[in-house]
């Protein structure tokens, strides 16, 4: 039991290695930039998702609050019924969706995009 314990637990590691390791063929370096400047600088950062990618996006919003950034998460379905009160000019906000979920055009990377970011959603004031 434990031999095999140990063999599935190096296999992990080399698909998680392996997924990493993919990722730099596709990363968008001037997109990615420029997400970081603007999670960076943007008084607040929104992340917004429902079923298992808001469960994600929850998290990621919490962890984003645990270094000191201020950060919410918003439900959807809240977000209609009031919720984008909360959104202020400047804000950004970070939309976690399955693409192969919604219908929409996958990127060729396992259908699903991590995260679309809208910035200056509203231009409040």
């Amino acid at each position: 039991m434990k031999d095999k314990s140990v063999q599935l637990a190096r296999k992990s590691l080399e698909i998680e290695r392996d997924a990493i390791s993919d990722i730099i063929g596709y990363l968008d370096m001037e997109s990615f930039s420029k997400a970081v400047d603007i999670l960076s600088t943007c008084p607040k950062i929104i992340t917004c998702a429902s079923g298992s990618s808001g469960i994600a996006a929850k998290k990621f919003s919490h962890s984003l609050c645990c270094s000191q950034r201020n950060a919410q998460f918003l439900f959807p379905a809240e977000a209609l019924h009031g919720g984008m009160g909360c959104i202020k000019k400047g804000d950004a906000v970070i939309n976690v969706m399955k693409l192969h979920v919604s219908g929409l055009q996958s990127s060729g990377h396992g259908g699903m995009e991590i995260i679309t970011t809208w910035v200056h959603l509203f231009n409040i004031g």
